[in-house]
């Protein structure tokens, strides 16, 4: 999907400008030109017009104002905020999950060179420790609740 950004940062805080330009589909539902040329050109319009906002009107112009100045002779749509926020889903159970996914056989090499295995996501850099008897379990557990010589 083709996308231009522009940002703009400062100690105080960081704003910028996401636009991503729509399927050909998804514009032509969406009451826009079927000609591939237009929609080109509308692209391509957009992304020169965007291309106007200077650094300061990114941080202090609130999202209406920036939309109503760049966009003024077109019929824009400006629909409800949501705070953005940083939120990593990983947990011991997930991880978990991912090395009974990898196998028995895996996991137990990784214990014989290692000692343990360890687990770093790599979102929000949290690691997470499993010693032998740990890794035993799990795969004990995973076993039992799930056998490999299932028939239907």
């Amino acid at each position: 999907m083709p996308t231009r950004l522009w940002l703009h940062a400062t100690l105080g805080g960081a704003s910028g400008l996401l636009l991503q330009r729509l399927s050909d589909d998804a514009a032509v539902k969406r009451g826009g030109s079927t000609d591939p040329a237009e929609i080109d050109d509308a692209w391509r319009r957009v992304q020169l017009l965007a291309d106007t906002l200077r650094p300061e009107e990114i941080q202090t112009l609130s999202d209406r104002d920036i939309l109503r100045r760049l966009f003024a002779e077109d019929d824009v749509r400006l629909f409800e905020s949501s705070p953005v926020f940083f939120r990593c889903r990983c947990s011991r159970d997930r991880v978990a999950g991912m090395l009974r996914a990898l196998g028995a056989e895996e996991v137990r090499s990784v214990i014989e060179e290692q000692g343990r295995v360890e687990v770093r996501c790599d979102f929000c850099n949290r690691a997470y420790l499993f010693d032998p008897v740990d890794t035993e379990h799990l795969l004990s557990a995973h076993a039992a609740a799930d056998p490999s010589d299932k028939r239907h």
